[in-house]
């Protein structure tokens, strides 16, 4: 990965993960993005629109922690590949985990249920964790908005809409897809002990 992609990558991560965040045409950044001397992402394609690439302090604590561990003595892959979490309130990674065939698995089937592309989504108050989950080998992904592989994923878990996470999935070129699912992730949060990480959603009345 250039340094220019690797740049873009990680400021996209902080944008979603900003506050007042979202998607903007590509053509209303240009001047900020020379400003800044950063470059619009180009997302050219079904389903995607360029994107404004401001830094964000938190990525680098998300980038601190290697994907790619020590080799293991046996498994399926020459290596340990581990996924992190990362808590939006405390700006920190709080939990890795090495990504088994069944997280593989698991992976496989939130890409199933995408439902949506959320195109020009604005991600306002951002709440509880986000799953960044390495794939090598990447993971082959075919519908209306993208064709090919995927090499990492970030699932947006926010307690109040545990049902439809956003998914942000990376193809293998580096271009960026923001995926509205129906997946239903509370199986897997409990199996992988995650769900302790969630706050709970505060009773209405």
């Amino acid at each position: 990965m250039t340094k220019l992609n690797f740049r873009a990558r990680t400021a996209l991560i902080a944008l979603l993960c900003t506050a007042a965040a979202g998607f903007v045409p590509a053509s209303a950044v240009s001047a900020q993005a020379a400003g800044t001397g950063l470059s619009s992402f180009d997302t050219s394609g079904a389903g995607s629109s360029g994107i404004i690439l401001p830094g964000g302090p938190w990525t680098a604590r998300l980038q601190a922690t290697p994907s790619h561990a020590v080799p293991p003595s046996s498994g399926a892959f020459s290596r340990e590949i581990r996924a992190q979490l990362y808590d939006v309130d405390k700006q920190k990674v709080v939990e890795t985990l090495i990504v088994t065939d069944e997280i593989r698995t698991e992976a496989s089937r939130w890409l199933a249920s995408i439902k949506d592309i959320a195109v020009q989504t604005k991600i306002d108050n951002v709440q509880g964790v986000v799953l960044k989950l390495p794939l090598d080998p990447p993971l082959a992904i075919n519908n209306r908005w993208m064709q090919g592989s995927s090499n990492e994923l970030f699932l947006f878990l926010d307690p109040s809409r545990l049902n439809e996470p956003l998914l942000l999935v990376f193809s293998t070129t580096g271009k960026p897809f923001l995926f509205k699912t129906s997946v239903q992730v509370k199986p897997f949060l409990e199996k992988e002990r995650l769900l302790r990480y969630l706050k709970p959603v505060p009773a209405s009345g």
